[in-house]
């Protein structure tokens, strides 16, 4: 059973004003975002000075520069819209890099998750572009005592119309792909509960789902009890479209690479809702990776990988080991 959510309700008055009415929506995990002081309560001693990874104050700055690079050059150089992040310590790591590094002056949402590590999801948006109405954070309850990060969700609203956000890092397969699959699928689960529930309300719900899911879309989390699928014309009630599946079946292609080979495992998953041209639409064959080419190795053994912070112990000073994804929305009357 599902422990209680926290639902947060917030009242804004802003002007909704977006080019044709189409928002940028993003999702990156960004790898390990973390401040230079230990949290005793977490497991993060390798991110300090002293530990392992020699976090200093100086790669902090220079990983919020680099990460910064990529985030404004999306949506055309305007940055998005809508952002989902995961792997971030905390919300005042996400709040600097908005205050000191990015284009748009982003709304937060953001709390301490009980992931071991400490490090959470996150969802920013733009208050002058689109109006949040309310959000909450939904908690996975794991066997054992296990934790891991809960699922951000944002309803934001025009013209008294809600498009629905869940942004998403599913638990990993550290320690064996058969052994954390339960995890996974009860991940998958609990987002699907919650996700019922609005379309029992409104089986026409437009619902958008981003994420680090750990999982490829012909996984049995994703493709069954999640119910995305790759075909967006053969869809039955209540089962969603995976819009990155092209992307997965395109060779040379993902968002995350693993023994040499392109994988997808950041999706972008949008319900029958989107897909009727009615209210929020999701722009067919919007949804794609974000990959400039500084975003890869440029020589080495590991030339075309992810240009990432850190490999085998040792810093790269790189951006992430994930590739963004995005889609665009467009508001219709």
């Amino acid at each position: 059973m599902l422990r209680r959510v926290f639902m947060v309700t917030v009242l804004f008055t802003v002007t909704l004003w977006a080019a044709d009415s189409q928002y940028f929506t993003a999702f990156w995990n960004v790898e390990n975002l973390f401040d230079t002081m230990d949290d005793p309560q977490t497991r993060d001693e390798d991110f300090t000075p002293l530990g392992s990874y020699e976090w200093t104050p100086i790669r902090l700055e220079t990983k919020y520069q680099m990460l910064a690079q990529v985030i404004n050059q999306m949506n055309d150089g305007q940055a998005p819209d809508i952002l989902g992040l995961a792997e971030v310590e905390h919300r005042g790591l996400t709040e600097a890099l908005v205050r000191g590094h990015l284009k748009r002056k982003y709304k937060v949402i953001q709390q301490d998750s009980p992931d071991e590590r400490g490090i959470d999801c996150a969802l920013l948006y733009d208050p002058e572009v689109i109006q949040l109405k309310r959000y909450q954070f939904i908690p996975i309850p794991l066997p054992n005592n296990d934790k891991t990060r809960e699922i951000v969700e944002g309803e934001f609203e025009k013209n008294g119309h809600s498009l629905f956000i869940f942004i998403n890092h599913w638990p990993s397969r550290w320690g064996g792909t058969a052994e954390t699959d339960p995890k996974r699928r009860l991940t998958a689960a609990t987002l699907r509960q919650r996700i019922d529930l609005i379309l029992k309300t409104d089986p026409a719900a437009d619902i958008l789902i981003m994420g680090d899911l750990n999982d490829y879309p012909d996984n049995g989390s994703v493709l069954e009890v999640l119910a995305a699928k790759p075909a967006p014309d053969q869809l039955l009630p209540g089962e969603f479209y995976n819009s990155t599946w092209p992307i997965f079946e395109a060779p040379d292609q993902g968002t995350y690479m693993y023994r040499g080979e392109w994988n997808v495992i950041d999706h972008v998953i949008v319900s029958q809702g989107l897909l009727d041209r009615d209210r929020f639409v999701w722009v067919q064959g919007s949804t794609d990776r974000f990959l400039q080419p500084y975003q890869l190795q440029r020589s080495g053994k590991y030339k075309g990988y992810p240009f990432r912070m850190y490999a085998g112990g040792k810093y790269l000073g790189g951006y992430s080991d994930h590739m963004p994804v995005y889609c665009r929305i467009r508001y219709e009357d």
